[in-house]
C-alpha cells in the first residue's frame, strides 16, 4: 500500500501491487481535514498514520478501519511537518507557528472517549527554522 495527501485535505491508499492502468486503484479515502494535507507517516506496524494539515490539526488514523481516532489541535498556525522515530515510537510535528510538540504514538493510540488527555512536551530551541 502507498498514502498520498495534498491540497484536497484527501489521504488516499493506493494499491501499487495491482496497478491496473485501465482503472483507478485507490483503496480507501480519509476523509476528515478542511484543508491542504502537508504532511503522513505511518508507523512501523502499519496500523496508525498520523497527518499534519494546514487546518492546524493533527489526526490519528487507524488504517485497517480506515477511521480517524483522535484530533489533535496543540498548533496556532498551519501544520508543515512530522518526524518519526521508529524506535521510541514517537512523533514530533513542526507547525509554522513555529513550535514543535514530541508525540508518543503508543499513548495516542490508546485514547478512548474516557481517556482523551494528551500530554505533549513542546520542545524548545532554533524556532526561526520551523518548517
Amino acid at each position: 500500500r502507498l498514502f498520498s495527501a495534498g491540497r484536497d485535505s484527501i489521504i488516499r491508499c493506493w494499491d501499487i501491487d495491482n496497478v491496473n492502468n485501465n482503472k483507478e486503484d485507490c483503496l480507501c479515502s480519509l476523509e476528515h481535514h478542511t484543508d491542504w494535507v502537508n504532511d503522513i507517516v505511518i508507523t512501523k506496524d502499519g496500523k496508525t498514520l498520523m497527518s499534519a494539515s494546514s487546518d492546524t490539526s493533527l489526526k490519528i488514523w487507524n488504517i485497517d478501519r480506515g477511521t480517524c481516532t483522535s484530533t489533535l489541535k496543540p498548533h496556532k498556525d498551519y501544520v508543515q511537518a512530522l518526524s518519526y522515530a521508529s524506535y521510541t515510537e514517537s512523533i514530533v510535528s513542526a507547525g509554522l507557528d513555529q513550535t514543535l510538540y514530541l508525540w508518543d504514538i503508543t499513548s495516542l493510540t490508546q485514547l478512548t472517549a474516557s481517556k482523551n488527555t494528551v500530554t505533549t512536551i513542546p520542545l524548545k530551541g532554533q524556532k526561526e527554522s520551523t518548517y
